[in-house]
């Protein structure tokens, strides 16, 4: 019997949206419960997203998604960086 691996899901409450399926093998996908698919423009974003949802009940700091998505830039930049992409993931959620 060949078993295919099941896709890792995880579900995060959005404010009133109920539990969010997330996507992460085959293709990345933001669904929520009522069925919307939501759209994440980014690579970035969507890693970042990834990043907090494998983490369910742990703080992720914002020096760490600095250093795993912005590593290779100034603090600075990583910082500003990281600003600008939270602000576009809040609104596409």
């Amino acid at each position: 019997m060949n078993e295919q691996p099941q896709n890792p899901q995880v579900s995060a409450p959005i404010e009133g949206a109920g539990p969010v399926r997330i996507e992460l093998l085959g293709g990345f996908s933001v669904t929520l419960a009522d069925g919307r698919a939501l759209t994440i423009a980014t690579k970035k974003n969507r890693a970042m997203l990834a990043i907090m949802a494998l983490s369910p009940g742990a703080q992720t700091t914002r020096d760490r998604l600095c250093g795993l998505l912005w590593g290779d830039r100034g603090e600075d930049q990583a910082r500003s960086s990281l600003r600008q992409s939270l602000a576009v993931l809040r609104k596409e959620l």
